[in-house]
């Protein structure tokens, strides 16, 4: 490429991609996996209408990836990021955008909260020039959750492999097909892709009453640093098996080497921070132009 200007995501290197993504959002962790999640394995991804920004040098200086749901009547911005120097570029794409998503009759835009296909659920208070840029185009911030960041190093609260508290027996799933049935039907088919993802890397606690299912805890799934989903039934909760499975989790991966862990996507502070572990907490602002409802 000898010019610059925006081009397709799949017509640029994904080094080139990854690792600028990682600069314009520090600490990110963005990796070849999370770009591929993004774009190819989500069924609903625009490449059309995504786009890079190559400056003269073949430099990524902005990024837009872009999904669509026609039937459904939803689009997400699912990742936005630019260098302060090129907001103007990605303001232009920005609105180039959303008028095409509007001329499919589309009436709400979402950034960027795509269950299962995500890697940021919303905007970093630190990206004002990107929250900027989506004010301008309409949308305006709907609902706050954040990723917490743990130092495993902090984390002294082991569990082995297999124990058992109050008559729980916590570990690895016996069935992987009947946990995946049992997320399905407790808490939706979004938190089943997650423990799919989980169960190829090995890393799922579940929490078993009897032969009851109860609960389980996800880790490693779309990103090796990361942390849940993880549930319990209702009827369970206040007896402590979140926190076992919390803790059985984390030494898990701490045994992988791991030291710094993500936690995306919460809003329940106060439970995490039983680790003692807790060193940042990013407050992301999850931004809707068009029907302003609370949905995923």
């Amino acid at each position: 490429m000898s010019t610059q200007g925006w081009f397709p995501i799949s017509s640029v290197e994904a080094p080139l991609i990854f690792s600028s993504v990682n600069l314009m959002l520090p600490r990110s962790g963005f990796s070849a996996g999370s770009l591929k999640r993004l774009t190819v394995d989500d069924p609903l991804f625009r490449d059309d209408l995504s786009g890079v920004y190559l400056d003269s040098s073949n430099e990524v200086r902005a990024l837009c990836i872009v999904s669509v749901d026609s039937a459904g009547s939803k689009a997400w911005l699912k990742l936005l990021c630019a260098y302060q120097g090129y907001m103007g570029e990605l303001d232009s794409k920005v609105g180039s955008v959303v008028s095409s998503i509007k001329g499919m009759r589309i009436p709400e835009i979402r950034a960027s909260d795509r269950a299962g296909y995500h890697f940021r659920a919303g905007l970093e208070k630190s990206q004002r020039g990107e929250r900027s840029i989506l004010q301008k185009h309409g949308f305006r911030s709907v609902r706050s959750v954040a990723d917490i960041e743990l130092d495993l190093c902090l984390f002294k609260d082991f569990r082995p492999l297999r124990f058992s508290r109050d008559g729980c027996v916590f570990g690895p799933p016996e069935d992987p097909r009947r946990l995946l049935d049992f997320v399905e039907k407790n808490f939706g088919s979004y938190w089943r892709m997650e423990t799919e993802a989980s169960l190829k890397s090995g890393g799922v606690v579940q929490a078993r009453m009897g032969d009851e299912i109860v609960g389980f805890a996800n880790y490693c799934g779309f990103e090796d640093h990361w942390f849940g989903p993880t549930g319990v039934l209702e009827e369970f909760r206040g007896r402590g098996i979140g926190s076992e499975l919390l803790f059985a989790a984390l030494t898990r991966m701490r045994e992988r080497g791991l030291c710094r862990v993500t936690i995306p996507w919460t809003e329940h502070l106060t439970f995490y921070g039983q680790t003692d572990a807790v060193v940042a907490v990013k407050n992301l602002d999850i931004m809707v132009a068009g029907s302003f409802d609370s949905g995923v």
